[in-house]
Formats: structure tokens, sequence, C-alpha cells
């Protein structure tokens, strides 16, 4: 009984998780490489999964909540396709930086041949 207690979930354990999500799931401060931003965006799907589950698990949640956790999942998506912008724009930056360095080299080639035959 003793162990049970001890296990049984706090409302202020739950707010320790939802802080750590929400510290999870920020891009500030992050490299914003694309494979951080993968896992950030599970985050969101797994979040979105569980809120979804409590639409459709009768679970007895009043109108208001239910209408609080539909606000929730339109958050939690315009949030992935934020994020999917920003993983859209990294992708943008590498092509423009590979084919700047690509550009660069082939000058560097020019020039070391048109150097090269003096």
């Amino acid at each position: 009984m003793e162990l049970e207690q001890e296990n049984k979930l706090q409302e202020a354990d739950i707010l320790r998780i939802s802080k750590l999500v929400a510290y999870a799931i920020d891009l500030k401060g992050t490299a914003e490489m694309e494979k951080i931003i993968d896992s950030k965006e599970s985050i969101l799907d797994s979040l979105a999964k569980m809120l979804e589950m409590m639409l459709t698990a009768d679970i007895n949640l009043t109108r208001e909540k239910k209408l609080d956790v539909i606000h929730l999942l339109s958050k939690l998506k315009a949030n992935k396709e934020h994020m999917q912008l920003v993983k859209g724009s990294i992708a943008d930056q590498q092509q423009a930086f590979s084919k700047l360095y690509a550009a660069s080299e082939h000058m560097f080639k020019k020039s070391q041949s048109a150097f090269g035959g003096d």
C-alpha cells in the first residue's frame, strides 16, 4: 500500500511532465538540425495521439474539456507545421550551401588551370 501511494501520480508530477515536454519541443536554443526537429515532431505526434485518445475514450469529459482538447490539438498541429517549415528552411540552406560550395570548387579548378599554364 505504501509503495502504491509513493508511485501515485500527483498533480505536481503532471506539471513537471508538462514542463519537461514544453522544454523538449521548444525550438529556441537548438542547433535546429533536421534530426532534432524530427525528434521534436515525434513528441508532438505522441501528444496529439494522447489527446485524440482522450476524445475517443469514454472518460466522461465535459463539453468544455473536449473543446480544450480540440484547441490543444490545433496548437500541436500548428507547432508541427512550424517545425516542418523550419526543417524545410534548413534543407534549403543546406542545398544553397552545397551549390555555393560546388561553384567555388569549380572556380578554384578553373583558376588553377588558368594559372597552371603560365
